[in-house]
C-alpha cells in the first residue's frame, strides 16, 4: 500500500527521490539508499522500506536509483546521480550489483566511508561494484587485488565479497534460522525464529569480528515446508559450530585502509525476487515536488522485508 498524502516525497535534481519524515524516533536522522540491481528488485524494495521508515519512524530517506538514458528507472544501471546526499547521512543502505558508477558519485561513497559512517548491505551488495582496474576507484571492485583493499567493498566494508551460492539459486529455497543466543539482539527485535526465502543462500566466511545473527539451510525445493537439502549441512541448534559458510545475516566492523574511523556494517545474504518479474520500470523520479501516490511513486512487489532481506 502507498501512503497517499501521508508523507511528502520531494524531488531532487538527480535520479533520487526524498521521503521526508514528520515525527518519530528517527526525526532529524537521514538514511540514503542506493538501489540498483538487475535481479532482486532493489528499486522496489528500497522505496517501500524508505516510505515505512519515513512515515512510521520519522526518518528522512533519500533513495537513489539507477536510470536509463531517458531517466526512467533501469534495474542494475550505473547511470545515477544524487549520492551527494551521503554528505549529511546517518546511514548508507546499499542494495546493488556490479555497478561502475561515475567518479563523482564514487567520491561521495568514499568520503562517507572515510568518516566511518555505518552501512547496511543486502544480498548482491557483496559484489556491489565491478570497476575496471584502470579506474580511480578500482579498489572497490569485488575482485580487487589492490594491496590493503583486497576483494573490494564487499570484503573490506561488509565482511564478505561474492564467493558463490549455497544451494541452487531460484531452484532451492532457503530456511533462515536465528541463532538462539542472538534472539535478544536489537536487530532481531520483532523477528521470528525462522523465515523462508525464495532463493538460494550465499557462501559466507565468518570473520573474527563478526556477530552472526542467523544461519541458512538450503531446502530441496522452492516450497517453504520442503525438506532440508541432505547434501548440505543443516543449521546447528546452537551457535555457528560447524557452519562457518552459511550465515544469512551478520554485523562486522571495518578497519580498512583509509577508513578514518571504525565503520560498523550489517549484511544479509538473503533476498527474494519471486513476486517481482524482471523488466524495465515505467516509473521515473519526478521532476517537481509531489506527494507519494500511486501515480507518482513506484509500487512495491518485493517479496520479503524480513530482517532486511
Amino acid at each position: 500500500m502507498l501512503f497517499a498524502s501521508a508523507i511528502a516525497a520531494t524531488a531532487t535534481p538527480s535520479s533520487a527521490i526524498v521521503y521526508e519524515g514528520n515525527a518519530g524516533p528517527g526525526l532529524g536522522k537521514h538514511i540514503v539508499f542506493l538501489a540498483s540491481d538487475h535481479e532482486y528488485r532493489a528499486e522496489e524494495t528500497c522505496p517501500a522500506l524508505a516510505r515505512i521508515l519515513a512515515k512510521n519512524l520519522g526518518f528522512k530517506c533519500t533513495v537513489v536509483f539507477g536510470v536509463d538514458q531517458e531517466d526512467f528507472i533501469e534495474a542494475g544501471s550505473s547511470k545515477l546521480s544524487g549520492l551527494g546526499a551521503l554528505g549529511n547521512a546517518d546511514l548508507f543502505f546499499i542494495y546493488a550489483r556490479f555497478l561502475n558508477l561515475p567518479d563523482e558519485e564514487m567520491a561521495h561513497i568514499e568520503s562517507y566511508l572515510e568518516r566511518g559512517g555505518p552501512v547496511v548491505g543486502l544480498r548482491t551488495s557483496s559484489h556491489a561494484f565491478k570497476i575496471p582496474a584502470s579506474s580511480k576507484y578500482a579498489k572497490y571492485d569485488f575482485k580487487s587485488k589492490v594491496a590493503g583493499y583486497e576483494n573490494g567493498f564487499g570484503h573490506q566494508i561488509l565482511g564478505n565479497t561474492w564467493v558463490g551460492h549455497y544451494g541452487t539459486n531460484h531452484k532451492q529455497g532457503t530456511r533462515i534460522v536465528t541463532i538462539p543466543e542472538m534472539r535478544g539482539h536489537v536487530i532481531l527485535q520483532g523477528v521470528g525464529e525462522t523465515a523462508f526465502c525464495h532463493a538460494g543462500g550465499y557462501v559466507g566466511k565468518v570473520g573474527a569480528d563478526f556477530t552472526v545473527l542467523t544461519t541458512s539451510q538450503p531446502l530441496v525445493s522452492m516450497e517453504p515446508d520442503s525438506d532440508p537439502d541432505p547434501k548440505r549441512n543443516r543449521c546447528p541448534p546452537h551457535g555457528l559450530a560447524n557452519t562457518p559458510r552459511r550465515m544469512a545475516a551478520s554485523i562486522a566492523s571495518s578497519t580498512a585502509p583509509r577508513v578514518l574511523r571504525r565503520t560498523s556494517s550489517m549484511k544479509t545474504t538473503a533476498a527474494s525476487s519471486s513476486t517481482a518479474p524482471s523488466g524495465p520500470s515505467a516509473w521515473k523520479p519526478p521532476s517537481s515536488p509531489t506527494s507519494t501516490s500511486p501515480s507518482s511513486a513506484p509500487t512495491s512487489r518485493a517479496a520479503s522485508l524480513w530482517a532486511g532481506t
